[in-house]
């Protein structure tokens, strides 16, 4: 998802300094062995995200865990952004502030607990068999328009419900994110409402089980 980092091929020759591309480099060795050596964010972000993340931690970062840090974040930003070009320093920020996001939510999970917000595990009603139903499912994003696709800053809550065409209550949406990041959600079922905190950038789709269409998309960056 190169939009995460303002559109940027970091792979293409001369698209970054030496030093970015030399520690680009270096993340990909390490993450070709194994991506479980990182943390969740790091290795549930899409790539570029998950390239650029893991090679700040492996520069700037102390910790044995792999984990990324919002010190090892302004480290990054001080020592980087100056040697690039302004396309280039352009999409590396916009990179280091959906890092930055993450990092801050990441930290922020016991609070947001202590509010009822529990990890989300989908049910079995995303099955093939299930979203071969027929009839439409009309997804309402809290505050957002009708497009099919929104985008959503890392750690903002988003509430969910759903109607049939009809206006009827349908169950609150699922969430699918073909790479199992976590997310936390909290439910309110007297209003049939999802309200869920996406915790790795990344897109989703958002299906009501037994509706074979009105499934949304979010991106959270």
């Amino acid at each position: 998802m190169q939009e995460l980092v303002g559109g940027l091929d970091l792979s293409a020759n001369g698209a970054a300094s030496e030093t970015l591309k030399k520690m680009l480099s270096n993340a990909e060795y390490w993450l070709s062995f194994d991506v479980a050596n990182f943390e969740t964010l790091l290795a549930k972000s899409p790539s570029p995200l998950r390239e650029l993340g893991v090679a700040i931690a492996l520069r700037f970062s102390e910790r044995v865990n792999g984990e990324l840090s919002s010190d090892d974040i302004r480290r990054a930003r001080d020592e980087l952004l100056e040697e690039l070009t302004q396309e280039v320093r352009t999409g590396i920020a916009e990179g280091l502030g959906v890092l930055e996001r993450a990092v801050s939510v990441r930290d922020r999970i016991p609070e947001l607990e202590a509010d009822g917000f529990v990890s989300y595990a989908p049910t079995s009603g995303l099955s093939v068999h299930a979203l071969r139903a027929m009839g439409k499912s009309i997804i309402t994003i809290e505050g957002r328009g009708d497009d099919a696709k929104v985008s959503v800053e890392i750690g903002e809550p988003l509430a969910l419900t759903a109607t049939d065409e009809r206006g009827r209550p349908l169950p609150p949406p699922e969430i699918d994110s073909r790479i199992g990041a976590p997310m936390l959600v909290k439910d309110d079922a007297e209003a049939n409402r999802r309200s869920v905190v996406f915790l790795v950038p990344g897109e989703y789709v958002l299906r009501v089980p037994g509706r074979a269409s009105g499934a949304r998309k979010v991106v959270a960056t």
